[in-house]
């Protein structure tokens, strides 16, 4: 907004100036002060040119700070309409999706003040021993550290959500399909930020399903290698002025998600259900660790693409993102923990547990739920907290759990401590041990770090669960989730640490899209009002011009003082209602974020 009061001023200045040349010519008169006074009202009114959307969209779109979403026509066809004479006729539409101009997009996104300087000051070599980024994995070390030239990797993300209500009669008619990209060169305390998580595609999940997955990958794959041979050139005074070249590092999804975009099996149940081996589905029941042998690789891949048949390979199609000349399907290494951990083996094993405890007398389903209401989960986890369980809940283990991935994971690292005084080790010893060695697992899984020599104590680890589900449960039927599990340690040594990758933060991504959707109560090409109130969203963040780096809080350090030693103790005591002689928590935040916050509120918010 800058811009519009400098344009006053300068108008006012340069106003000022002809009344002083026309004082010193002597031809100053009142219908010059009449002029005069007449042209400065732009100063009074500033925001003329914002008075309406339309005008406010032009600015923004004027200035760089907006890239709005472009309509992609994937065809056309012929709906019923009637007419103003109360007849029947059929009318030509259009039937498309909405792709944001990511070359574009990314070029203001990287211009962000600090940004660039986050970035550059973040990478750093890899370690040899101990995985803390994907810059230590395998996979990096052998397709990305060789090139010489600035090499941006991003992560494409992909997966469905309905904007309106789920349980309506128009469930799935509004269904979108979203995808979103994300650098994966970030800070890890910025990768959290949905402002990080950016929208490439939006589009009708009936049409993906109509036209294929590929029309819409098309564009992305077009714009992806476009961005790889000629970069974009980033100017960051400052910070970094030059080209930057954006390169696909992994896919990232749902396993439904990530099947249908590589061209895999969409159907779990079939022969071949697994997009990292190839595996047959009774094989996989027996599997205790990953085999070499069975794992899929791009010689194998063509040869089942000539085979075309997808019940004796589990390939659909060659995906068109193989046309890029860098990547392949078979080097996508992610597994996605939210998915196969939080909504797949952690619900199922706990019920069983659970219900095998209850079985057993040890306690009771009242017992537990009392518990769990009771119990303190610390400032982190209350908003958390797992809802209660109930009875058709355990009877059926396959089914939903009734909690979200993030109350899942809450009940899962807590189970212990609520019922392990309950729990005899000596005679409910290999399922309480199924329990604890899964909790393990996910520990190791979820770690931001992990050593070269921790990836085999978890595969010894994986093979013993699987060992003990068969000999504990022996009527359970593995799921593909389970077998996913063996996958895990190779994928860790390829990527490093799994936690960038998983669905959590990119789901979340779904919440300020379903709101838009909501307030604006018009479903007609509701993914092109969704993109653009979403990408109109965005534009706020590159027009405040903050630096990135400063918009989060970190806390330092903790102290027990009295109010009475503050400075402004008066103030603090009216804010918080309490006495002087009160002792209270302060926390240190970093100088950087202090010295562009009200240093009252900042030193005391977090109280």
């Amino acid at each position: 907004m800058e811009d519009l009061m400098t344009k006053g001023v300068c108008h006012a200045q340069k106003t000022i100036c002809t009344l002083h040349e026309k004082y010193n010519n002597g031809s100053l008169d009142d219908y010059s002060f009449e002029e005069a006074f007449q042209g400065c009202t732009v100063i009074s009114k500033p925001f003329d040119e914002l008075n309406s959307e339309y005008k406010q969209i032009q600015y923004l779109m004027r200035n760089g700070y907006l890239v709005l979403p472009v309509e992609q026509i994937l065809g056309y066809i012929y709906k019923p309409q009637l007419t103003k004479t109360g007849r029947m006729q059929q009318v030509r539409q259009q039937e498309s999706f909405q792709c944001v101009p990511f070359k574009k997009l990314c070029q203001t996104y990287l211009q962000q003040p600090g940004m660039m300087k986050a970035i550059l000051s973040h990478e750093k070599e890899g370690s040899e021993s101990v995985l803390e980024s994907y810059r230590d994995g395998e996979f990096f070390k052998k397709e990305f550290a060789e090139e010489n030239e600035n090499i941006f990797p991003v992560v494409l993300y992909c997966d469905d959500f309905e904007p309106a209500n789920p349980l309506g009669s128009r469930r799935g008619q509004h269904k979108l399909c979203a995808f979103y990209i994300q650098f994966l060169n970030i800070p890890r305390k910025l990768q959290s930020s949905l402002d990080n998580i950016l929208l490439a595609a939006l589009a009708k999940s009936k049409l993906v399903s109509k036209y294929g997955i590929d029309s819409i990958l098309k564009v992305l794959v077009n714009d992806l290698q476009e961005m790889y041979t000629d970069g974009i050139h980033v100017n960051s005074p400052g910070e970094y002025q030059g080209l930057v070249k954006p390169k696909l590092f992994q896919i990232c999804g749902d396993n439904l998600g990530l099947h249908l975009v590589m061209g895999f099996s969409c159907g779990f149940t079939a022969n071949y259900p697994c997009r990292r081996c190839k595996a047959p589905r009774g094989t996989c029941q027996e599997q205790e660790e990953e085999q070499r042998n069975l794992l899929r690789n791009r010689e194998n891949f063509e040869e089942d693409i000539e085979t075309n048949n997808l019940a004796e390979t589990g390939v659909s199609r060659n995906g068109i993102l193989n046309e890029l000349p860098y990547y392949h399907v078979t080097d996508n290494y992610v597994l996605d923990i939210m998915h196969d951990f939080l909504e797949g083996m952690v619900p199922l094993e706990v019920k069983l547990v659970i219900q095998y405890l209850i079985d057993d007398g040890k306690f009771t389903l009242e017992e537990l739920n009392s518990r769990i209401t009771a119990f303190s989960y610390g400032f982190v986890d209350k908003q958390n907290r797992p809802c209660q369980i109930t009875a058709a809940t355990l009877a059926k283990p396959k089914s939903s759990s009734r909690q979200t991935a993030s109350q899942m994971q809450c009940l899962f690292l807590y189970l212990p401590l609520l019922i392990g005084d309950k729990v005899d080790r000596d005679e409910e010893s290999d399922v309480w041990e199924l329990l604890l060695i899964l909790l393990d697992i996910y520990k190791l899984v979820v770690a931001p770090s992990i050593s070269i020599e921790a990836t085999f104590m978890l595969k010894a680890k994986i093979g013993d669960h699987h060992s003990l589900v068969k000999e504990t449960f022996p009527e359970l039927q593995l799921t593909p989730k389970q077998h996913h599990l063996l996958h895990y340690p190779r994928a860790i040594r390829m990527l490093g640490p799994l936690s960038p990758f998983s669905a959590m933060r990119f789901e979340g991504k779904h919440k300020p899209l379903k709101t838009f959707a909501k307030i604006s109560g018009n479903y007609i090409n509701i993914e092109k009002t969704v993109a653009k109130k979403h990408q109109i969203g965005q534009s706020h963040n590159f027009l405040l011009k903050e630096d990135i780096t400063i918009r989060g809080t970190e806390v330092y350090s903790q102290e027990l003082v009295p109010v009475s030693s503050l400075q402004h103790a008066e103030d603090v005591c009216t804010a918080l209602g309490c006495p002087l002689d009160t002792e209270i928590v302060v926390a240190g935040c970093s100088s950087e974020w202090l010295q562009v916050q009200i240093k009252l509120y900042c030193r005391y918010r977090l109280v």
